[in-house]
Order: C-alpha cells, then structure tokens, then sequence
C-alpha cells in the first residue's frame, strides 16, 4: 500500500510543480515496490499490480511536463498487461 501512497504523492506534487518532490516520492515508490512480496500482502493490497506504478509515473510526468520518460513508463505499463487498466477487452461502446 505504501508503493500506491507514494505513487499517487508524487502526482500530487507534479500537479503542484514541485518537480523535486515528485521525483522524490518516485523514488521512494520504486524502492517500496521492489520489497512488495506478494505471497506475504494483505488480499486488499493485491489491486498494486505490474504496470499500476508505472502508470502513475507516467502521468506524474506528464504533468512535469517531461515527456519522452512519461512516454517511456505508459508503455512499460502497456507492456505488462498485468493490472487491468493496462488492458484493453470487448468493444468499445
């Protein structure tokens, strides 16, 4: 859960155009996923799947404006197709 926090602080601070501090918190997102051991969470954590973080970030940057990077964590979350909002089913409506 705390990756999640994190995450969404650094986006927080993006919208605020503390650029430093958004950095920060994704730093500081990146190394609180990198402990996540799933068989050890709480069922209620289990919606911070592969590609949510890096969806985050790529609208934390976004907002800082940095673009190429944004660019480069949407596809990453693309990529994994892990968390469903990565994914794309059934036809539009």
């Amino acid at each position: 859960m705390a990756t999640d926090l994190y995450a969404m602080q650094a986006k927080a601070y993006a919208r605020m155009g503390d650029q430093n501090r958004a950095h920060r918190c994704m730093q500081i997102a990146e190394a609180t996923e990198r402990k996540i051991r799933r068989s050890e969470e709480p069922a209620e954590t289990g919606y911070v799947q592969p590609g949510l973080v890096e969806a985050d970030f790529a609208e934390t940057l976004m907002s800082l404006g940095d673009l190429q990077p944004a660019r480069d964590y949407a596809q990453e979350a693309v990529d994994v197709q892990a968390h469903p909002r990565a994914e794309c089913t059934g036809s539009p409506r």
